[in-house]
């Protein structure tokens, strides 16, 4: 049996977290949950604490941060506690996700099933395969990508074409075809829910801290395309509710435009090279696409 660990994220939302350490616990294929809090300011650790003790389990391992490094620095400590516990696998989920065990169990198969297949995804409920998942671009496609109207103009660019997942892929998505499970090679899934192999990912530095919110799931596929590796995405279904951590860490839609878009410079500059000039020009563009925000917030459609 290969461990696994389920690692969840928390900040100032107990009982999101204890919600999902109870489904976590009631999983066969997980064998260890790995509850992080990130710096919560409420009494989110106090009640893990009180959780942890009620149960009287050796299935669950506390993290505390002492401070909200973000996704990627949460997560991180998260998976290292996991390989610490002996994990081979971990599953990173937002606490806010529902996974069911047949999903693990597919995850758990695609990831193993070849030795270079690093990180698997699944599909979010409501969404396409082509918007749960990725191609790895060049500096002006991911900066056309970031813009609401841009994306919109140059959405064959940006986004996988729906032929990309067969009639087998959404056969087994729609339980029509439940014995082809044949996952797909992307460039990135959606960091909600994401399948990795512990060590590897460690050694690859895991997620990149600088980056406080956004854009981690491509900051490790390209890692994992340069060590040789592979992502994939597998033809099964979660629930995500979404939003909840925004919400928690006070990011309106404004406030969370800014964030993303900085992240996305740092992006441009440290993986896809930009250089002075391009630097320039995506400052200039994302002035307008914050602009474009503002505008949709003070008419109400945000």
């Amino acid at each position: 049996m290969t461990k696994t660990a389920l690692i969840l994220l928390n900040y100032n939302d107990a009982p999101s977290l204890l919600s999902a350490l109870e489904r976590g616990l009631s999983l066969r294929g997980i064998d260890l949950c790995v509850a992080v809090d990130n710096g919560s300011t409420d009494d989110s650790f106090k009640k893990l604490k009180e959780f942890v003790s009620a149960r009287e389990t050796d299935r669950i391992a506390v993290v505390e941060t002492k401070k909200n490094g973000g996704y990627g620095f949460g997560n991180n400590a998260g998976v290292r506690a996991a390989a610490e516990h002996g994990c081979i696998l971990s599953l990173i989920a937002n606490p806010d996700v529902i996974v069911e065990e047949d999903t693990v169990k597919a995850l758990k198969e695609a990831v193993l099933a070849e030795e270079n297949v690093m990180a698997a995804g699944a599909v979010m409920e409501g969404c396409s395969p082509e918007e749960c998942s990725w191609p790895l671009k060049d500096f002006r496609t991911e900066l056309y990508a970031s813009g609401p109207v841009s994306r919109r103009l140059c959405k064959k660019n940006i986004y996988y074409a729906p032929s990309n997942f067969g009639e087998g892929f959404r056969g087994a998505l729609s339980g029509k075809d439940t014995g082809s499970l044949q996952p797909v090679p992307v460039g990135a899934v959606h960091g909600s829910l994401v399948m990795v192999r512990t060590k590897e990912f460690l050694d690859l530095g895991g997620f990149d801290e600088e980056m406080f919110l956004f854009g981690e799931e491509r900051v490790l596929g390209r890692k994992i395309a340069a060590a040789g590796g592979k992502v994939v995405l597998v033809p099964v279904k979660y629930r995500h509710a979404g939003s909840g951590t925004m919400k928690k860490i006070g990011l309106d839609a404004v406030k969370r435009e800014k964030e993303r878009l900085k992240s996305e410079a740092y992006y441009y500059e440290k993986y896809l090279g930009a250089g002075a000039k391009d630097l320039k020009f995506a400052e200039a563009f994302q002035n307008v696409v914050l602009f474009e925000t503002k505008l949709a917030a003070r008419l109400g459609f945000l």
